[in-house]
């Protein structure tokens, strides 16, 4: 699979691309999703990860001004000398800990329920089903990994599905902004045969869950360099929506090709036959 890093020429160009990256929208483009997420723990490692002040990441700001407050602490007279000095440094080895362990998860976790039964339908190419999507996305030769984007599912006339997502400029926790670069749309494009495995149940990202679908699809790498030859390895992109229904419509369109059936009988999952 070649994921596109620029709008799919199956679809016209949602938005004019600028140069630093991402695109931006006009004030005539539709209106994306609300992610209005809680605080959580998930959620405030993610937001101060990406969020930047000052040119660093709130995380770097807030690792960095532990590791000074114990050294300070340390060779200091203040209470507790190097016994808050070590406090600080756990408390810093313990955040990163943590940290690298979401990251690895892009913060969220999917637990699987019985697939639903469902009567393969085609979508129509005009339909744009709203969702948070959790995985890679590409614009203009860049890519990134997010969390909880709000954004658009639809499959052109071709069968080529898409999800069509924005990062709103700002800050989702009031304080830092995300990165320039950053702001705007990004892509994922896949077709039919590209799906590996689908899978349905729950996503919950901190303190909220909604309905979703896990996409396992195949990412094609070109060759980078004599040491990184050309390989494709499998990505999940998790799609999570407001309504079941909506979860609904978007896995009967997917299923629409009848590429896809259950493994081993498992009600979880639909994967690809051997």
């Amino acid at each position: 699979m070649k994921l596109h890093g620029h709008p799919s020429v199956n679809g016209k160009v949602e938005a004019p691309s600028v140069g630093n990256g991402a695109s931006t929208l006009s004030s005539a483009q539709t209106v994306f999703p609300k992610a209005n997420v809680p605080s959580s723990l998930q959620s405030i490692l993610y937001y101060c990860s990406r969020h930047f002040l000052g040119g660093f990441s709130l995380l770097r700001w807030l690792w960095g001004l532990l590791v000074l407050v114990a050294l300070l602490w340390g060779v200091g007279h203040l209470p507790g000398h190097w016994w808050v000095a070590a406090l600080l440094i756990l408390l810093w080895a313990g955040s990163l800990g943590i940290y690298l362990y979401w990251r690895q998860r892009d913060f969220v976790r999917f637990t699987p329920t019985s697939f639903p039964q469902l009567q393969p339908q085609r979508l129509d190419p005009a339909d744009k089903i709203p969702l948070f999507a959790t995985g890679y996305f590409t614009v203009e030769n860049k890519d990134r990994r997010f969390t909880w984007l709000p954004g658009f599912f639809r499959t052109f006339a071709t069968r080529e599905h898409a999800l069509m997502c924005y990062v709103e400029p700002g800050s989702q926790i009031g304080i830092g902004h995300w990165a320039d670069d950053e702001v705007g749309l990004w892509y994922l494009f896949f077709q039919p045969s590209d799906m590996a495995v689908l899978a349905w149940g729950e996503l919950r990202f901190g303190k909220i869950s909604y309905p979703a679908l896990a996409i396992t699809y195949q990412r094609h790498i070109p060759k980078r360099g004599r040491f990184q030859p050309e390989r494709t390895v499998h990505e999940t992109v998790y799609v999570a929506v407001a309504t079941v229904d909506d979860g609904n419509r978007i896995m009967a369109n997917l299923l629409y090709e009848d590429i896809l059936q259950p493994k081993n009988g498992d009600r979880h999952q639909l994967v690809r036959p051997e």
